[in-house]
């Protein structure tokens, strides 16, 4: 699943933190639904995009914090609510795998 996720992002397994989100924000700008209206395909591609990104953020921070399921819950939580690590100022963001670069994700 996890390379699959890779795949989504157009990049190889083990891409750096860097480039994973380099690629996430080159392709959500050019499958937005905002941008392009009425496009059921580039939706349903911003959403997979989207859920990929989502996915490997979870699994890294599962794999640096451990898989207590009440902290992973409390950050699915929050995602829910449109809270990502781009905007929450406290918490995990603070050690969220996308904040350095030339890292790889996993491995």
């Amino acid at each position: 699943m996890l390379k699959n996720n890779y795949k989504v992002l157009g990049l190889e397994p083990g891409a750096s933190r860097e480039r994973v989100k380099t690629a996430f924000r080159r392709l959500t700008m050019k499958y937005h639904p905002d941008r392009i209206h009425g496009n059921r395909h580039a939706e349903q591609r911003f959403k997979l995009i989207c859920r990929a990104y989502r996915q490997l953020l979870l699994e890294n921070y599962i794999e640096k914090n451990g898989a207590d399921s009440e902290a992973v819950s409390e950050l699915m939580d929050r995602w829910s609510q449109g809270v990502g690590p781009e905007s929450d100022a406290e918490g995990p963001a603070t050690s969220w795998p996308l904040a350095a670069s030339d890292q790889p994700l996993h491995g």
